[in-house]
């Protein structure tokens, strides 16, 4: 892999403009995944699959942006206004940090669960699941 691009700090706007909406994206990501945890047949392997290809690339960019925040705070003679949005970006690469993490965990949970998983499983053991399920209070899942 080449160098990262060394982006001045005159760029800070572009990151910050940038990471807002992907917090938004990032969450609104986990939240549709979450739905899935309730629901193991809705999702292909295909489906798990490209999400965690997908955020594991997010991932790496991420890493990158953490670096270059880091080498901005690092740098003498940062104006009020940068400091300001070096905090803001801070804020912001910590909460995508976390979403992209809880994301590619809830991949991985999510991989042993898809629709060929379940389709495979044998009817006794689906059956006893679901039995399971209801005796220990679970309500089990009727939707389709």
């Amino acid at each position: 892999m080449s160098d990262p691009i060394q982006h001045p700090i005159s760029k800070l706007g572009f990151f910050l403009e940038y990471t807002s909406p992907w917090l938004i994206e990032l969450s609104e990501a986990a939240a549709t995944l979450e739905q899935a945890r309730s629901k193991p047949h809705v999702l292909t392997d295909h489906d798990v699959s490209e999400t965690r290809r997908v955020y594991t690339e997010q991932a790496e960019d991420l890493t990158l942006f953490e670096d270059t925040s880091a080498r901005w705070a690092a740098q003498a003679n940062l104006t009020a206004e940068q400091r300001a949005g070096l905090a803001t970006l801070g804020s912001n690469l910590v909460q995508l940090r976390h979403l992209n993490t809880s994301i590619l965990e809830l991949t991985d949970y999510l991989e042993t669960r898809t629709i060929e998983r379940v389709l495979a499983t044998p009817d006794i053991e689906l059956g006893l699941s679901e039995f399971l399920k209801h005796f220990s209070g679970q309500r089990p899942d009727t939707t389709n």
